[in-house]
């Protein structure tokens, strides 16, 4: 008989799609968005890239810390080969802006 295993179904959420910046363009601590697979890592393996660059995160959620395009492939952990990919992009907001006043 044949042993059918589906090709992972993925797509991916964020509680945000913007990276928070402090007036240096740097990440604000605690801002961070988070990315979900939504799926059991039981089940599947995971290989998550920005822009191209791939991550050491191996999990079904990962923080985004710098602005990009977040892609993950995910695979069955049966090690069939079977395997599918999702990406979100991760914008930056605008820097804070400061004013200054003098009170006389």
């Amino acid at each position: 008989f044949d042993v059918y295993n589906p090709i992972p179904a993925v797509s991916l959420t964020a509680d945000s799609t913007i990276l928070c910046i402090d007036a240096n363009g740097d990440a604000i601590p605690g801002t961070e968005p988070v990315i979900d697979t939504g799926l059991d890592p039981a089940l599947y393996t995971f290989s998550w890239e920005v822009d191209g660059t791939v991550l050491p995160d191996t999990t079904p959620s990962i923080t985004a810390s710098v602005p990009g395009v977040y892609t993950v492939t995910v695979s069955n952990a049966n090690g069939d080969g079977c395997f599918n990919t999702a990406s979100i992009t991760i914008t930056t907001s605008s820097p804070p802006l400061v004013f200054s006043a003098n009170v006389t």
